[in-house]
């Protein structure tokens, strides 16, 4: 049980026995005046001791009325303070419910950034990994072409070697189409 609710629950207690005593005190003075006032009956206030009586009448309807007024009151203080921890009961349960969500909210929104670093974390090492192999490839490429520009002797040498191979493939061609010329005159001449 909270702070407020046993303080309420003294209070509450207080009240039942103030009420109690209160109720009772109201009875016994409408009691008496109820008594009096058949005893003394009408004529109270024509004898010597009718005065008395009117003044001990008066008093009594005094008490009674204040009675009556405290009654209310404390019955007011009661209503005002059951109200008061309803309120607050209302208000603690909706903080609680108010925590409990943004708990929640938190907790979720912290598991999506944990996955959201997991899922960078893998990215980060894929392109690392992608990148590692585009580097490598550059360095292959770069070693193949990068070797500096040919001299002019190399140049020079290296279309010499083309012309003596294309040199060599022309006379091997003109040698073959010979004999086949060679072949196919004699195959005709036989023929004919």
């Amino acid at each position: 049980m909270g702070e407020n609710a046993r303080i309420r629950e003294e209070e509450h207690t207080a009240f039942v026995q103030t009420k109690a005593d209160l109720e009772q005190g109201l009875e016994g003075t409408q009691t008496a005046i109820r008594i009096l006032r058949e005893h003394f009956g009408p004529g109270m206030n024509g004898d010597s001791s009718g005065g008395a009586v009117g003044g001990i009448l008066g008093m009594l309807e005094v008490v009674e009325s204040d009675v009556s007024k405290s009654l209310v009151q404390v019955q007011e203080h009661e209503d005002a303070a059951q109200e008061s921890l309803e309120q607050i009961t209302h208000a603690n349960e909706i903080a609680a419910a108010t925590k409990e969500k943004d708990i929640e909210y938190r907790e979720s929104t912290g598991t999506t950034l944990e996955r959201s670093m997991s899922e960078d974390g893998t990215d980060h090492a894929t392109a690392s990994d992608e990148l590692k192999a585009v580097l490598k490839y550059q360095e292959v490429i770069r070693s193949q072409c990068l070797h500096g520009p040919e001299s002019y002797e190399q140049r020079r040498a290296r279309r010499e070697a083309e012309l003596d191979g294309l040199k060599e493939a022309l006379e091997v061609l003109n040698s073959q189409t010979a004999l086949l010329q060679k072949h196919g005159h004699a195959a005709m001449t036989s023929r004919l």
